[in-house]
């Protein structure tokens, strides 16, 4: 899924992006594009997940900037931070991640 588009399902009023006039506005069902997906945060399949995203904003200055980065093959073996070589992403390099509030 990694790459998918996000999207947001807004109910009521919406305006279109950069417009104040209410006459402008949709009543109803609308969706408005948040980012693209790139993981979630959560180790256990049956619990609950957080889904991460690269915002929409994030995504426009990246390809607005036109930096290219390293190819795809020399990223593809790295070198991790507890010296051992890893292919592809480990989500042991992100050591211990904070415990998320619990809601009672």
């Amino acid at each position: 899924m990694s790459g998918s588009p996000v999207f947001a399902h807004v109910e009521g009023l919406s305006l279109p992006v950069g417009s104040t006039n209410l006459g402008d506005g949709v009543f109803g069902s609308t969706f408005q594009f948040m980012g693209c997906y790139s993981g979630s945060l959560g180790r256990e399949p049956f619990e609950a997940q957080l889904g991460v995203l690269w915002k929409e904003q994030a995504i426009i200055e990246i390809v607005t900037a036109q930096h290219k980065g390293p190819p795809s093959a020399e990223l593809f073996e790295r070198e991790a931070s507890s010296g051992t070589t890893h292919e592809a992403f480990d989500w042991n390099d992100w050591g211990d991640l904070p415990e998320l509030p619990q809601i009672v």
